[in-house]
């Protein structure tokens, strides 16, 4: 019979068989014959541990009690040893002493080392008490208020900072609410320092131990401040936009709304904005107009970079609308529409007594000419806008007025007026006092009964303060282009600085798990590597949820077989449905064709998230994957996936926010039992949405749920024969060939290295493209394998000079953590030949060793 324990915790551990104790400790190992001698308790124990170790022979769980040791008290827990038959052979007790902090450093630092390597923000860890027993150095710089804070709770360390009493408050509240929901809290705190005010995101993590008791809380922020006055403003200039009675909107190139106010909306009888985003200009007006404003207006825009002028648009319910509208051309070759519904305005202009009225009265200045353009009469808004009174200007011509006489826009005015047109036009002007003003001047000749031109009537109007409107808007459109250019640096910064050490953490964890390991320490590894493929599915999530955001997101159409991409998903996910205890099934419907044209890595991802979300919430029963044709529709067929699960379902409340991005129904304990981003569904949603078809759920609290995916297809004209499956790569051909590796992260480059030589490889190591390019002149090697960002020299001009400079065809495969599609898309036009995501498995890169390897070696046969 072979009796083995467990690995011994702080504090002794000790076995029980028939009537001998074998005690454990760091000093050594003794065997004792009773508990007297075993010498840990108090006498007034020995009757309560022996009924219990009766318990536990007799076939009871672990117990846990509490019971007076010879100095203090501490924590036994008691539990069965089987032998090889199953049968209760003996029990092991497990002792742990209440123990006064601060911990031993050497303690501190093999319990939270390798935590502070790999997460790259403010961290520190607590006790169940909320007592420090580590702070990093991002969270306090001073190293001696990190050694005072260790083995005090955070209300001392806040009075040491003098820090508000909410802060404290909300501190306390958050940690107790970790501890006693045993989930992850984040919260926001606001901080007052040196009169400048801070805004932090934290979060408070709870680790367990084997017997589900809290260990230790891990506490984590980062500095979120230039994100909330970002915010800030743009919301002030939202606003601002918002509240102005003229329409504004912003096109993109292709002439379609991707902002427009309240005002613009109800211009043309919209009750919302949304009714007119992603919509095209061409949609307010009938095919007369459309074509005027392309042949007429858009060559004036195109040329001057403005226009203002009239049209005639047509409303919601089909009323005609003139409008006042003026166009500003943006560099990027965006355009900004400021528009004004003159519609009553422009009815009534034969009326000439209540013309006259309103020209009297108007703000805008009003001035009639004869037909040589010398002034006549001009009203009181001329007046108040130029300075200059009737008796000033009468019997000069308008444009002897305007001191900006070498704007171009002024020349045009003259020469459509000289020539008997209507004219218009915008330009900065001055008044009689010196004060510069923008003004818009409209001009529209009145004919005699035979057609000969007699008179000018000319509308001036202060612009100014449109103008400033208009420049407002240029710069937050150029402050939220900048936000979002931003927030794509982010991403891709933080995708390289997360995958870098990712890759080192899933590879070392990788080889650990080749070695022989102890039940606990695989248990260990495997947890990590588990966290690590986590946290990367959440990197992948975050990435495809902006490029979704951003419309960059690419659908391909290729050929696919949808046997083979159920099959995949299938066997992806039965291990996972096997561990719970969970029937996976797949029924394809007969009648369904092998190959269509789509998408197969995004069909993959969709269901790869939906079957997987089923499995997750799915505690007992079964999770079908049926595929079926769908109803013919008029554009064609289609195809319908149904998952349908017995899972724990959802109400109707949630099932309402189901799609929203991060899922704010996961604050609910059900959802936060299970983990998860909330990410999975808006993401396969817009995926299927992407790929033209839709998706639907159906839930019962309690019943299951169902989620139907509906997408067209198109079979391709000649349906390819089903390809033979490719025999698996003989890695056994890589021994002995030559591997440049090229990497200064030492993590990363023992991984690769450990990788390399379990295969037989012979590896040698360049630590920047300058080492690698050198090496190269001087060897010669049977491939390359380059990281992208290193000192001295990067990894892309290393290749061009690999390339260019030593005319060496090496097949050379980019190490990148960087996860976007155009940065791989720049690493093969550099010359590498193929490239590999941090992080990345070991099967992942001996097969592309393989494949060029092998592909080199046959050219020389």
């Amino acid at each position: 019979m072979n009796l083995s324990p467990v690995d011994p915790i702080i504090g002794w551990q000790y076995l029980i068989s028939g009537n001998r104790f074998l005690l454990q400790q760091p000093a050594g190992s003794r065997v004792c014959t009773n508990l007297e001698e075993l010498g840990l308790y108090q006498s007034a124990a020995f009757a309560p541990i022996q009924q219990d170790i009766a318990q536990v022979l007799a076939g009871a769980g672990p117990l846990q009690r509490t019971y007076a040791l010879q100095q203090g008290s501490g924590t036994t827990l008691l539990s069965a040893i089987m032998d090889a038959e199953g049968n209760r052979a003996g029990v092991m007790g497990m002792v742990q002493v209440a123990q006064d902090y601060p911990l031993p450093p050497a303690q501190q630092v093999g319990l939270f080392e390798t935590i502070a390597q790999v997460i790259p923000i403010d961290l520190v860890v607590f006790d169940a008490a909320h007592r420090f027993v580590y702070v990093g150095e991002q969270a306090i710089r001073d190293p001696e208020v990190r050694a005072w804070m260790i083995g005090k709770t955070e209300t001392e360390y806040c009075q040491l900072r003098n820090l508000d009493l909410k802060v404290v408050e909300g501190r306390n509240a958050a940690f107790e609410t970790c501890i006693s929901q045993r989930k992850v809290v984040h919260y926001e705190e606001t901080l007052v320092r040196n009169g400048q005010v801070l805004y932090k995101m934290r979060s408070f993590q709870p680790v367990f131990d084997a017997a589900g008791a809290t260990k230790f809380v891990i506490g984590f922020g980062h500095d979120i401040t230039n994100v909330k006055e970002s915010e800030h403003i743009i919301r002030r200039q939202h606003m601002a936009i918002e509240a102005v009675m003229d329409g504004i909107g912003l096109l993109n190139k292709e002439g379609n709304f991707y902002y427009l106010n309240k005002a613009h909306a109800s211009i043309f009888g919209y009750a919302s904005q949304a009714e007119l985003l992603g919509k095209s200009w061409r949609t307010l007006y009938g095919d007369t107009e459309v074509q005027r404003i392309e042949t007429e207006i858009f060559p004036v825009l195109a040329a001057n970079g403005h226009w203002g002028g009239e049209t005639s648009g047509i409303s919601k319910t089909g009323n005609i609308i003139t409008q006042e509208v003026n166009l500003t051309l943006l560099p990027d070759g965006d355009l900004v529409c400021i528009c004004r519904d003159v519609s009553e305005a422009r009815r009534q202009a034969d009326e000439l007594k209540k013309l006259a009225l309103v020209v009297e009265n108007t703000s805008s200045g009003v001035v009639i000419t004869n037909a040589d353009l010398e002034i006549e009469w001009v009203n009181a808004g001329f007046e108040q806008i130029t300075g200059y009174t009737l008796e000033e200007v009468r019997g000069k011509k308008q444009s002897q007025l305007l001191r900006n006489q070498d704007s171009e826009v002024l020349t045009g005015i003259v020469s459509q007026a000289n020539a008997g047109n209507p004219f218009r036009g915008e330009l900065l002007d001055y008044t009689k006092a010196g004060v510069p003003c923008w003004i818009s001047i409209k001009g529209q000749p009145i004919l005699d009964a035979a057609g000969k031109v007699i008179k000018y009537f000319t509308l001036q109007e202060d612009i100014t303060y449109r103008k400033a409107m208009e420049q407002d808007l240029i710069v937050a459109k150029e402050a939220a282009e900048a936000s979002a250019k931003s927030k794509r640096r982010f991403l891709a910064n933080m995708s390289h600085e997360v995958r870098t050490p990712m890759n080192a953490v899933m590879g070392l964890t990788a080889q650990l798990l080749k070695t022989e390991l102890s039940d606990t320490q695989r248990f260990y590894a495997n947890t990590i590597d588990s966290a690590a493929r986590n946290l990367l599915t959440i990197i992948n999530d975050i990435l495809d949820i902006s490029k979704i955001e951003e419309g960059k997101l690419q659908i391909a159409c290729m050929e696919m077989n949808l046997h083979e991409v159920l099959q995949r998903v299938q066997h992806v996910l039965e291990h996972k449905a096997e561990e719970k205890g969970v029937t996976l099934s797949v029924s394809i419907a007969p009648g369904l064709p092998g190959q269509v044209m789509g998408d197969p890595y995004r069909l993959n991802q969709v269901l790869l998230n939906v079957v997987g979300n089923a499995i997750k919430f799915t505690e007992q029963g079964s999770v079908l994957v049926a595929c079926s044709l769908g109803v013919n529709q008029q554009e064609g067929r289609t195809i319908e996936i149904t998952v349908t699960d017995t899972g724990i379902g959802m109400d109707a409340d949630t099932l309402k926010h189901v799609f929203e991005e991060f899922f704010s129904q996961g604050e609910r304990g059900f959802v936060r039992r299970f983990g998860g981003t909330g990410l999975g569904l808006p993401i396969s949603k817009s995926l299927v949405e992407l790929m033209e078809g839709n998706l639907e759920v159906e839930s019962q609290e309690g019943r299951g749920t169902e989620v139907r995916i509906c997408l067209p297809f198109i079979v391709p004209e000649v349906q390819l024969l089903p390809e033979e499956p490719e025999a698996a790569p003989d890695f056994s051909k890589l021994k002995g060939c030559s591997v440049l590796l090229v990497e200064d992260n030492k993590f990363n480059s023992l991984v690769a290295r450990l990788m390399l030589r379990s295969a037989g490889l012979e590896v040698s190591l360049a630590e920047n493209g300058e080492e690698a390019v050198v090496m190269v002149s001087r060897h010669a090697y049977d491939i390359i394998l380059m990281d992208i960002q290193m000192p001295v020299m990067d990894g892309v001009t290393a290749t061009a000079a690999i390339r260019e400079q030593l005319f060496c065809d090496t097949p050379i495969i980019a190490l990148t953590a960087h996860a976007l599609r155009e940065e791989k898309e720049t690493y093969l036009t550099a010359g590498m030949n193929d490239f590999l995501s941090k992080p990345f498995q070991e099967q992942e890169l001996l097969a592309l060793l393989h494949k060029w390897i092998c592909q080199k070696n046959a050219h020389y046969v």
